[in-house]
């Protein structure tokens, strides 16, 4: 059923793109799939309209590349691997128009690690900047809101820490020390790892303060101490004691 979606929209030789984006903003664009039942077996609804979508979109690409219209349409999708799919087409195909529209991805929700990372990418080329470019230089200016942001969710925050450089000069120790009293390890680990090639004494501080919390997990502490290590750090006999139980 979903390689007849493809097959049906990339051989149609009339359909426009304005058609395409009639069926894109249609509740039936989500049904594309629905002949799943011929099988008397009943599908996960919510992941047969997914993927359908999905391969509506991207059969659509195929037959009208330069369609701004639909690649706008589906950025305002609710659906994270639909934006996701949208971001990669304007910045593929160089739709330097929709740069705005991309930018605002990172503003709606919910935004995974993965449409994130494809977002900002998508800015980067959007940009001019070649795609090979964008590991070397993350986008600070994008990556630090979303890290400072409360109200995100902490996995988000935690990759988007991921993604900076842990020499960027925003980074601080307060920024960082406000991450550790986090209730989210992930976003905690990400923390002691950008401090761990930090080697001032704010920085120290703060893994020396982890390392011997007996509260927090094990792994975050290991990795405190693997900071401390890598700047000559002594070690107290007390925190070595309790790491060693």
């Amino acid at each position: 059923v979903d390689a007849a979606i493809v097959r049906t929209i990339v051989n149609s030789s009339t359909i426009s793109s304005e058609a395409l984006l009639a069926l894109f903003e249609s509740p039936q664009a989500g049904h594309l799939g629905s002949g799943a039942y011929a099988s008397g077996r009943r599908p996960n609804l919510s992941d047969a309209r997914d993927r359908s979508r999905l391969l509506y979109l991207l059969a659509a690409r195929r037959k009208t590349p330069s369609s701004a219209a639909l690649v706008e349409q589906a950025l305002r999708d609710p659906r994270p691997a639909i934006r996701r799919a949208a971001a990669q087409w304007a910045a593929e195909e160089n739709l330097k128009d929709l740069r705005p529209q991309v930018e605002a991805v990172l503003h709606s929700a919910p935004v995974t690690p993965d449409l994130l990372s494809a977002t900002l990418a998508a800015l980067h080329i959007l940009d001019g900047n070649p795609p090979a470019e964008f590991e070397k230089e993350p986008p600070v200016k994008y990556l630090l809101p979303i890290v400072r942001d409360e109200q995100r969710p902490a996995s988000l925050r935690a990759a988007a820490l991921r993604l900076l450089p842990s020499d960027a000069k925003e980074l601080d120790a307060e920024l960082l020390g406000g991450l550790l009293d986090a209730d989210d390890a992930q976003l905690q680990l990400e923390a002691v790892r950008t401090l761990q090639s930090d080697p001032s004494e704010p920085a120290q501080e703060l893994l020396r303060r982890v390392a011997a919390d007996e509260s927090l997990d094990r792994e975050l502490r290991a990795e405190a101490i693997l900071g401390l290590a890598a700047s000559g750090q002594h070690l107290s006999q007390k925190t070595v004691n309790i790491l060693s139980r």
